[in-house]
């Protein structure tokens, strides 16, 4: 390597300082540790190791396979599907204690209602017609919360001008407060129009916004179920979809709730989302003289089902893998399938739906059989498809 010297002060050394600083300058921003305006900025890490000895939390729902607790749940509806409905269905069931919601399994717990766009007396005969079909005395109801903000003032965040980001308002933060003081099960909005002051097609807002949710929900256990509308294009497509597509991508789950415009009465609840849940489910509900109610569920169309135990499949070999544990494609002791019905994170798949589904990712060469040992005692394993296991 040739040494580039300089006589002191001469234009050659100052040329070289100045090349040192251009090149040395961007590289201490990596640095593990740099000091910025007197502040310390690390970059801490975890690797599988850190995991060893403990075993992931399960899933918890707060609605079985529909909506996550301590997450984020988008259901979106044109205006007049009935959207508040259903959600006011789930705030009685969960703060009543009833087990059921449209025909899954919730949680109980306390919840809080953020009204932004009906008014108190449209929702107190709603809840009043709810209650009478599941035969409650509304009288005695106290663990379900409503807010009804003035309509002046329904913003739980705004535009930042100085960032171009957002900005929580006074609304947000009163909610948040009382959410991390009362522990709700679960905290609906209502609605996504009425609350968002930003740019709803704005990627860094949306995602600014539902961080900023999921945050709480996180800290807190509680699930936030937002109801929103689907842009023309969500209603034409049926997708349900609205604005910025980290609208469905920042969110957990999302559900869709349209009208049979043959049936006026007939309402379809699909699971558009649902990451370790149902996605495809389908529940045909029709509206009584009081609310809705569930006529049937269709389960998910079969290749949908598919993907999804494919999905756990690799999750929980990856999580095998990085703990050093190999399992095996033949029946015996390590057997994958059976191995994986056995772990919480399984969500009840069984080892037969395992094994199946070990067979068509061996075929698509997701996964694959690496043999390793001596001759003498070789052994066959399996891996997920990389550079080192093809």
């Amino acid at each position: 390597m040739h040494e580039l010297r300089g006589e002191p002060g001469s234009q050659t050394e100052m040329s070289i300082a100045h090349l040192i600083r251009e090149v040395t300058a961007p590289a201490s921003l990596y640095d593990p540790d740099i000091v910025s305006d007197g502040e310390v900025i690390t970059f801490p890490t975890i690797t599988p190791s850190d995991w060893s000895g403990s075993a992931p939390e399960p899933k918890k729902w707060l609605a079985e396979q529909r909506i996550p607790s301590g997450d984020v749940t988008i259901i979106g509806a044109d205006g007049g599907s009935g959207k508040t409905e259903i959600a006011l269905q789930l705030a009685v069931a969960v703060s009543q204690k009833l087990g059921n919601w449209l025909g899954c399994a919730v949680d109980a717990g306390q919840v809080l209602f953020l009204s932004a766009e009906e008014p108190e007396d449209d929702i107190r005969i709603r809840v009043n017609r709810i209650c009478h079909q599941y035969c409650i005395n509304p009288d005695t109801i106290r663990d379900l919360h409503f807010r009804f903000p003035d309509l002046d003032a329904t913003l739980l965040i705004d535009v930042d001008v100085s960032s171009s980001g957002i900005r929580k308002t006074n609304l947000f933060r009163s909610m948040e407060g009382w959410v991390r003081s009362h522990g709700p099960a679960l905290v609906i909005i209502d609605a996504v129009a009425a609350v968002f002051g930003a740019d709803n097609v704005s990627r860094k807002q949306v995602r600014a916004f539902i961080a900023a949710l999921r945050k709480i929900a996180h800290e807190t256990g509680a699930a936030f179920l937002l109801l929103d509308h689907p842009s023309v294009r969500g209603m034409r497509d049926q997708t349900g979809t609205v604005g910025s597509v980290d609208w469905n991508n920042a969110v957990r789950s999302r559900m869709y709730l349209t009208t049979d415009r043959r049936d006026p009465d007939a309402r379809t609840l699909e699971i558009m989302k649902a990451n370790g849940g149902k996605r495809g489910e389908k529940i045909s509900l029709r509206w009584t003289a009081y609310t809705f109610v569930v006529e049937r569920i269709e389960a998910p169309p079969r290749h949908v089902a598919a993907d999804a135990v494919d999905d756990i499949f690799l999750r929980l070999l990856e999580k095998f893998t990085a703990r050093g544990r190999h399992v095996f494609p033949h029946k015996g002791r390590g057997f994958a399938p059976k191995e994986f019905e056995s772990h919480p994170d399984a969500g009840g798949i069984s080892t037969r739906a395992f094994a199946a589904s070990m067979d068509r990712l061996l075929s698509t060469g997701k996964i694959v059989a690496v043999q390793s040992g001596p001759p003498s005692k070789r052994v066959t394993y399996i891996a997920i498809a990389g550079p080192n296991n093809d």
